[in-house]
Protein backbone atom coordinates (compact mmCIF):
# COMPACT_ATOMS: atom_id res chain seq x y z
CA UNK A 1 0.00 0.00 0.00
CA UNK A 2 1.10 3.41 -0.92
CA UNK A 3 1.86 5.83 2.00
CA UNK A 4 -0.21 9.22 2.15
CA UNK A 5 2.04 11.73 3.32
CA UNK A 6 0.99 15.32 3.91
CA UNK A 7 2.93 18.38 4.92
CA UNK A 8 1.89 21.88 6.14
CA UNK A 9 2.61 24.77 3.72
CA UNK A 10 1.20 28.16 3.75
CA UNK A 11 0.54 29.09 -0.36
CA UNK A 12 -1.06 32.10 -0.08
CA UNK A 13 2.98 33.33 0.72
CA UNK A 14 3.72 32.35 -3.47
CA UNK A 15 0.42 34.01 -4.44
CA UNK A 16 -1.27 30.34 -5.04
CA UNK A 17 -4.15 28.95 -3.95
CA UNK A 18 -7.72 30.13 -3.34
CA UNK A 19 -7.90 32.16 -0.37
CA UNK A 20 -10.08 34.54 0.93
CA UNK A 21 -9.13 38.04 -0.26
CA UNK A 22 -9.75 41.64 0.71
CA UNK A 23 -11.57 43.57 -1.73
CA UNK A 24 -11.58 40.95 -4.79
CA UNK A 25 -15.60 40.39 -6.01
CA UNK A 26 -15.42 37.19 -5.46
CA UNK A 27 -12.58 35.71 -2.82
CA UNK A 28 -13.37 38.54 -0.61
CA UNK A 29 -16.99 37.35 0.31
CA UNK A 30 -17.33 37.43 3.94
CA UNK A 31 -18.89 33.88 5.42
CA UNK A 32 -17.79 31.71 1.96
CA UNK A 33 -16.97 28.27 2.33
CA UNK A 34 -15.08 28.52 -0.11
CA UNK A 35 -11.98 30.84 -0.27
CA UNK A 36 -11.26 30.58 3.64
CA UNK A 37 -8.46 32.49 5.37
CA UNK A 38 -4.71 32.37 4.17
CA UNK A 39 -2.50 29.84 6.42
CA UNK A 40 -0.86 26.68 6.61
CA UNK A 41 -2.99 23.98 5.30
CA UNK A 42 -1.57 20.13 4.63
CA UNK A 43 -0.75 19.69 1.06
CA UNK A 44 -0.76 15.91 -0.03
CA UNK A 45 2.64 14.87 -1.79
CA UNK A 46 2.40 11.34 -1.93
CA UNK A 47 2.74 10.86 -5.56
CA UNK A 48 6.44 12.71 -4.72
CA UNK A 49 7.59 9.85 -2.05
CA UNK A 50 10.14 7.74 -2.66
CA UNK A 51 10.70 5.81 0.40
CA UNK A 52 9.24 6.33 4.00
CA UNK A 53 10.96 5.85 7.61
CA UNK A 54 9.23 5.75 11.00
CA UNK A 55 10.50 4.63 14.17
CA UNK A 56 8.64 5.28 17.76
CA UNK A 57 9.51 4.24 21.22
CA UNK A 58 12.51 3.15 22.48
CA UNK A 59 15.10 1.00 21.83
CA UNK A 60 14.98 -1.35 25.14
CA UNK A 61 13.07 -1.83 28.38
CA UNK A 62 13.69 -0.01 31.28
CA UNK A 63 14.45 2.86 29.14
CA UNK A 64 12.15 5.74 28.29
CA UNK A 65 10.45 6.19 25.70
CA UNK A 66 12.06 9.19 23.25
CA UNK A 67 11.12 10.93 20.51
CA UNK A 68 9.63 9.56 17.50
CA UNK A 69 11.45 10.40 14.29
CA UNK A 70 10.52 10.24 10.82
CA UNK A 71 12.09 10.38 7.35
CA UNK A 72 10.29 10.98 4.00
CA UNK A 73 12.19 11.12 0.51
CA UNK A 74 10.74 13.49 -2.03
CA UNK A 75 11.63 13.62 -5.96
CA UNK A 76 12.68 17.00 -6.17
CA UNK A 77 13.91 16.87 -9.87
CA UNK A 78 11.07 19.42 -10.49
CA UNK A 79 12.23 21.66 -7.40
CA UNK A 80 9.39 21.52 -6.19
CA UNK A 81 10.97 20.82 -2.37
CA UNK A 82 13.38 23.60 -2.80
CA UNK A 83 13.42 26.88 -0.92
CA UNK A 84 15.73 28.62 -3.26
CA UNK A 85 13.61 27.53 -6.26
CA UNK A 86 11.55 30.53 -6.49
CA UNK A 87 7.82 31.05 -6.49
CA UNK A 88 7.50 30.59 -10.16
CA UNK A 89 9.08 27.35 -9.90
CA UNK A 90 7.25 25.93 -6.45
CA UNK A 91 4.25 27.05 -4.54
CA UNK A 92 5.78 25.73 -1.93
CA UNK A 93 9.16 27.47 -1.55
CA UNK A 94 8.68 30.20 0.16
CA UNK A 95 6.82 27.78 3.44
CA UNK A 96 9.71 25.42 3.34
CA UNK A 97 10.48 26.14 6.37
CA UNK A 98 11.26 23.80 9.69
CA UNK A 99 8.81 22.65 12.84
CA UNK A 100 6.30 22.32 9.60
CA UNK A 101 3.24 20.00 10.35
CA UNK A 102 3.97 16.30 9.04
CA UNK A 103 1.69 13.37 8.85
CA UNK A 104 1.86 9.80 7.30
CA UNK A 105 -0.86 6.95 6.72
CA UNK A 106 -1.54 4.23 5.59
CA UNK A 107 -4.61 2.58 4.63
CA UNK A 108 -6.27 4.92 6.26
CA UNK A 109 -4.10 4.19 9.71
CA UNK A 110 -1.80 6.95 11.25
CA UNK A 111 1.60 5.79 11.23
CA UNK A 112 3.05 9.33 12.09
CA UNK A 113 2.26 13.13 13.17
CA UNK A 114 4.45 15.63 14.21
CA UNK A 115 6.69 18.02 12.41
CA UNK A 116 9.67 18.77 9.68
CA UNK A 117 12.68 19.52 11.62
CA UNK A 118 15.13 20.09 9.01
CA UNK A 119 15.27 19.77 4.93
CA UNK A 120 18.17 17.74 3.30
CA UNK A 121 18.57 18.64 -0.31
CA UNK A 122 20.47 16.15 -2.35
CA UNK A 123 21.54 16.75 -6.04
CA UNK A 124 23.59 14.41 -8.51
CA UNK A 125 25.16 15.64 -11.97
CA UNK A 126 23.18 12.73 -13.58
CA UNK A 127 19.99 14.73 -12.90
CA UNK A 128 18.49 13.21 -10.29
CA UNK A 129 17.52 15.10 -6.89
CA UNK A 130 15.58 14.59 -3.99
CA UNK A 131 14.76 16.17 -0.75
CA UNK A 132 14.32 14.94 2.98
CA UNK A 133 11.81 15.97 5.29
CA UNK A 134 13.17 15.00 8.43
CA UNK A 135 10.30 15.23 11.34
CA UNK A 136 10.08 14.31 14.96
CA UNK A 137 7.39 14.24 17.29
CA UNK A 138 5.56 15.88 20.19
CA UNK A 139 8.18 15.22 22.55
CA UNK A 140 11.09 17.48 20.78
CA UNK A 141 8.75 20.34 21.78
CA UNK A 142 8.41 18.78 25.80
CA UNK A 143 12.24 18.70 25.59
CA UNK A 144 12.44 22.54 25.01
CA UNK A 145 10.12 23.56 28.08
CA UNK A 146 10.53 24.24 31.84
CA UNK A 147 7.70 23.71 34.10
CA UNK A 148 7.24 25.64 36.86
CA UNK A 149 9.39 25.71 40.28
CA UNK A 150 8.02 24.85 43.86
CA UNK A 151 6.57 22.01 45.64
CA UNK A 152 3.75 19.56 43.50
CA UNK A 153 0.56 18.82 44.86
CA UNK A 154 0.24 15.15 46.41
CA UNK A 155 -2.44 13.31 43.43
CA UNK A 156 -2.75 10.35 41.33
CA UNK A 157 0.07 10.00 38.66
CA UNK A 158 -2.77 10.56 35.78
CA UNK A 159 -3.57 14.03 37.27
CA UNK A 160 0.07 15.01 38.17
CA UNK A 161 0.68 14.41 34.47
CA UNK A 162 -1.95 16.29 33.28
CA UNK A 163 -1.02 19.29 35.75
CA UNK A 164 2.38 19.62 34.03
CA UNK A 165 1.06 19.14 30.75
CA UNK A 166 -1.29 22.41 31.31
CA UNK A 167 1.80 24.04 32.83
CA UNK A 168 3.28 24.23 29.52
CA UNK A 169 -0.06 25.13 27.70
CA UNK A 170 0.08 21.80 26.13
CA UNK A 171 -3.47 21.54 23.97
CA UNK A 172 -6.37 19.08 25.85
CA UNK A 173 -7.04 17.83 22.47
CA UNK A 174 -3.66 16.67 22.40
CA UNK A 175 -3.98 14.37 25.76
CA UNK A 176 -5.31 11.00 26.14
CA UNK A 177 -4.26 10.43 29.89
CA UNK A 178 -5.06 6.98 32.19
CA UNK A 179 -6.01 8.00 35.79
CA UNK A 180 -3.06 5.87 37.48
CA UNK A 181 -2.58 3.15 39.95
CA UNK A 182 0.47 5.13 41.18
CA UNK A 183 -0.19 8.41 44.49
CA UNK A 184 2.73 10.60 43.78
CA UNK A 185 4.05 12.35 46.80
CA UNK A 186 4.64 16.39 47.57
CA UNK A 187 7.99 16.30 45.98
CA UNK A 188 9.75 19.14 45.21
CA UNK A 189 10.39 20.46 41.62
CA UNK A 190 13.61 22.47 41.31
CA UNK A 191 14.50 25.50 38.97
CA UNK A 192 14.98 24.63 35.46
CA UNK A 193 13.26 21.12 35.48
CA UNK A 194 12.04 20.02 31.55
CA UNK A 195 8.70 19.16 31.42
CA UNK A 196 9.62 16.00 29.34
CA UNK A 197 12.32 14.71 32.21
CA UNK A 198 9.68 15.19 34.84
CA UNK A 199 6.78 13.79 33.00
CA UNK A 200 9.30 10.49 32.30
CA UNK A 201 9.63 10.24 36.20
CA UNK A 202 5.91 10.39 36.60
CA UNK A 203 6.50 7.48 34.03
CA UNK A 204 8.64 5.40 35.89
CA UNK A 205 6.64 6.54 39.15
CA UNK A 206 3.72 4.39 37.54
CA UNK A 207 5.61 1.81 35.63
CA UNK A 208 3.20 2.19 32.49
CA UNK A 209 3.99 4.06 29.63
CA UNK A 210 3.89 7.55 28.13
CA UNK A 211 4.54 8.81 24.76
CA UNK A 212 3.29 10.96 21.23
CA UNK A 213 1.38 8.12 19.95
CA UNK A 214 0.96 7.60 16.23
CA UNK A 215 -1.93 10.21 15.61
CA UNK A 216 0.08 13.08 17.45
CA UNK A 217 -1.67 13.01 20.84
CA UNK A 218 0.23 12.39 23.95
CA UNK A 219 -0.83 9.33 25.66
CA UNK A 220 -0.25 7.99 29.46
CA UNK A 221 -1.15 4.46 29.68
CA UNK A 222 -1.69 3.34 33.89
CA UNK A 223 0.29 0.28 34.72
CA UNK A 224 -2.46 -2.10 34.22
CA UNK A 225 -3.04 -1.66 30.84
CA UNK A 226 0.05 -3.22 29.94
CA UNK A 227 -1.03 -6.81 32.05
CA UNK A 228 -4.44 -6.95 29.81
CA UNK A 229 -5.07 -10.13 27.80
CA UNK A 230 -3.89 -9.76 24.09
CA UNK A 231 -6.00 -9.56 21.19
CA UNK A 232 -3.04 -9.70 18.53
CA UNK A 233 -1.14 -12.73 18.70
CA UNK A 234 1.74 -13.25 16.00
CA UNK A 235 1.94 -16.95 15.24
CA UNK A 236 4.65 -19.44 13.15
CA UNK A 237 1.71 -21.91 13.05
CA UNK A 238 -0.87 -20.33 10.13
CA UNK A 239 -3.45 -19.15 13.18
CA UNK A 240 -2.25 -15.84 13.53
CA UNK A 241 -0.20 -12.95 12.14
CA UNK A 242 2.89 -14.80 10.10
CA UNK A 243 5.99 -12.83 10.96
CA UNK A 244 9.65 -13.11 8.52
CA UNK A 245 12.18 -12.93 11.08
CA UNK A 246 12.91 -12.85 15.01
CA UNK A 247 15.15 -12.26 17.44
CA UNK A 248 15.18 -13.74 20.79
CA UNK A 249 17.79 -13.03 23.99
CA UNK A 250 19.18 -15.09 27.20
CA UNK A 251 21.22 -13.68 29.54
CA UNK A 252 21.82 -10.72 31.79
CA UNK A 253 20.54 -7.96 29.80
CA UNK A 254 17.77 -7.63 32.04
CA UNK A 255 18.75 -9.47 35.40
CA UNK A 256 18.23 -8.08 38.34
CA UNK A 257 18.52 -9.60 41.86
CA UNK A 258 17.29 -6.56 43.67
CA UNK A 259 15.25 -3.42 43.14
CA UNK A 260 16.20 0.14 44.78
CA UNK A 261 12.88 2.36 44.77
CA UNK A 262 13.63 6.30 45.75
CA UNK A 263 10.46 7.51 46.46
CA UNK A 264 9.65 10.96 48.24
CA UNK A 265 11.19 10.53 51.94
CA UNK A 266 12.72 7.42 51.63
CA UNK A 267 14.04 4.42 49.75
CA UNK A 268 12.50 1.10 49.43
CA UNK A 269 14.16 -2.27 48.60
CA UNK A 270 12.87 -5.97 47.01
CA UNK A 271 15.45 -8.57 47.46
CA UNK A 272 15.59 -11.97 45.33
CA UNK A 273 15.64 -15.43 47.45
CA UNK A 274 19.00 -16.76 47.91
CA UNK A 275 18.99 -19.35 45.10
CA UNK A 276 18.56 -16.49 42.55
CA UNK A 277 21.18 -14.15 44.61
CA UNK A 278 23.72 -17.06 44.69
CA UNK A 279 23.03 -18.43 41.16
CA UNK A 280 23.31 -14.58 39.34
CA UNK A 281 25.01 -12.96 42.04
CA UNK A 282 23.88 -8.96 43.45
CA UNK A 283 22.81 -7.50 40.66
CA UNK A 284 21.14 -3.90 41.36
CA UNK A 285 18.17 -1.76 39.52
CA UNK A 286 17.97 1.53 41.18
CA UNK A 287 15.27 3.79 40.32
CA UNK A 288 13.91 7.18 41.35
CA UNK A 289 10.38 7.81 41.36
CA UNK A 290 7.90 10.79 42.60
CA UNK A 291 6.10 7.84 44.82
CA UNK A 292 4.14 8.89 47.99
CA UNK A 293 5.56 6.75 50.75
CA UNK A 294 6.99 3.75 51.40
CA UNK A 295 4.23 0.97 50.51
CA UNK A 296 3.71 2.38 47.41
CA UNK A 297 7.23 2.19 46.46
CA UNK A 298 7.22 -1.46 48.09
CA UNK A 299 4.74 -2.15 45.15
CA UNK A 300 6.83 -1.02 42.45
CA UNK A 301 9.93 -2.64 44.02
CA UNK A 302 7.72 -6.34 43.72
CA UNK A 303 6.56 -5.42 40.16
CA UNK A 304 10.22 -5.44 38.59
CA UNK A 305 11.77 -7.93 40.43
CA UNK A 306 8.88 -9.95 40.00
CA UNK A 307 10.09 -9.69 36.28
CA UNK A 308 13.55 -9.44 36.04
CA UNK A 309 14.50 -11.27 38.95
CA UNK A 310 15.02 -14.47 37.04
CA UNK A 311 16.76 -15.39 33.60
CA UNK A 312 14.31 -15.87 30.75
CA UNK A 313 14.31 -16.26 27.29
CA UNK A 314 12.29 -13.12 26.05
CA UNK A 315 11.35 -11.97 22.74
CA UNK A 316 12.59 -8.58 22.19
CA UNK A 317 12.05 -8.05 18.10
CA UNK A 318 10.43 -9.47 15.44
CA UNK A 319 9.55 -8.12 11.55
CA UNK A 320 6.32 -8.22 9.47
CA UNK A 321 6.14 -8.06 5.22
CA UNK A 322 2.88 -5.81 5.26
CA UNK A 323 2.67 -7.27 1.59
CA UNK A 324 2.63 -10.88 2.43
CA UNK A 325 -0.25 -10.36 4.75
CA UNK A 326 -3.93 -10.58 4.30
CA UNK A 327 -6.15 -6.94 4.66
CA UNK A 328 -7.61 -8.13 7.70
CA UNK A 329 -3.83 -8.81 8.94
CA UNK A 330 -2.29 -5.58 7.59
CA UNK A 331 -5.20 -3.89 9.67
CA UNK A 332 -4.38 -5.53 12.89
CA UNK A 333 -0.65 -4.81 12.24
CA UNK A 334 -1.00 -1.05 11.29
CA UNK A 335 -3.46 -0.65 14.73
CA UNK A 336 -1.03 -1.52 16.57
CA UNK A 337 0.20 1.53 19.42
CA UNK A 338 3.18 1.36 21.25
CA UNK A 339 2.46 0.19 24.73
CA UNK A 340 -0.23 -2.59 23.42
CA UNK A 341 0.05 -6.41 24.77
CA UNK A 342 0.05 -8.82 22.24
CA UNK A 343 0.79 -12.72 22.62
CA UNK A 344 3.64 -14.53 20.54
CA UNK A 345 3.79 -17.81 19.87
CA UNK A 346 7.43 -19.39 17.46
CA UNK A 347 8.54 -23.03 17.17
CA UNK A 348 12.13 -22.88 16.74
CA UNK A 349 13.04 -24.76 13.36
CA UNK A 350 9.30 -26.11 13.76
CA UNK A 351 10.97 -28.75 16.43
CA UNK A 352 10.11 -29.42 20.25
CA UNK A 353 7.04 -27.33 21.94
CA UNK A 354 6.55 -23.73 21.16
CA UNK A 355 7.66 -20.68 23.02
CA UNK A 356 5.00 -18.73 24.23
CA UNK A 357 5.04 -15.10 25.50
CA UNK A 358 3.02 -12.42 26.81
CA UNK A 359 4.88 -8.95 25.28
CA UNK A 360 4.49 -5.30 25.17
CA UNK A 361 5.13 -2.95 21.77
CA UNK A 362 8.17 -1.18 23.01
CA UNK A 363 9.17 0.67 19.61
CA UNK A 364 7.32 0.40 15.94
CA UNK A 365 9.90 1.08 12.69
CA UNK A 366 8.36 1.11 9.31
CA UNK A 367 10.33 1.03 6.57
CA UNK A 368 7.67 1.92 3.08
CA UNK A 369 9.22 1.66 -0.30
CA UNK A 370 7.31 1.08 -3.78
CA UNK A 371 8.06 -2.20 -3.47
CA UNK A 372 7.95 -3.34 -0.05
CA UNK A 373 6.73 -2.19 3.25
CA UNK A 374 8.19 -4.02 6.33
CA UNK A 375 7.42 -3.50 10.19
CA UNK A 376 10.03 -4.18 12.71
CA UNK A 377 8.64 -4.00 16.50
CA UNK A 378 10.43 -4.24 19.62
CA UNK A 379 9.10 -5.62 23.40
CA UNK A 380 9.37 -5.55 26.92
CA UNK A 381 8.10 -8.57 28.71
CA UNK A 382 5.07 -8.28 30.89
CA UNK A 383 2.73 -10.72 32.08
CA UNK A 384 -1.10 -11.22 31.85
CA UNK A 385 -2.75 -10.29 35.06
CA UNK A 386 -5.54 -12.36 35.89
CA UNK A 387 -9.02 -12.34 35.07
CA UNK A 388 -12.21 -12.90 36.83
CA UNK A 389 -14.03 -16.02 34.99
CA UNK A 390 -11.55 -16.43 32.55
CA UNK A 391 -8.03 -17.31 34.17
CA UNK A 392 -7.69 -20.41 35.92
CA UNK A 393 -6.98 -20.12 39.68
CA UNK A 394 -3.11 -20.86 40.41
CA UNK A 395 -2.32 -19.73 37.17
CA UNK A 396 -0.03 -16.26 37.20
CA UNK A 397 -0.35 -13.09 39.15
CA UNK A 398 -3.58 -11.16 40.04
CA UNK A 399 -1.26 -7.93 38.45
CA UNK A 400 0.73 -5.31 40.20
Amino acid sequence: MQPTVRIAFDLSLAGAGNFFTLDDTTKGELDNATFLLAGEVFEDVSDDVRSVSVRRGRSRELTAFTAGQASVVLDNRARLYDPTAGTAVSPYAPSILPRKALSIEVGGQALFTGIVEDWDLQFSLDGDATTTAKGTDGFTLLAGETITAGTATAQASGARVSAILTDVSWPIGKRRIDTGVASLGADVIAENTTALSYLQTIDVSEGGALFIAKDGVLEFLERPTSQAAPTVFFKDDGTGVPFSDISLEFGTESLFTQVSVQYVGGTAIATAGNAAVNNYGLTVLDIKTLLADVDEAQDIADFYLFRYSEPQVRVNGLEVRINALTLAQQAQVLGLELGTPVGIVFTPQGIGSPIERSVVVDQIEHNITPADHSVRFNFSETLTAFVLDLSELDDGRLGF
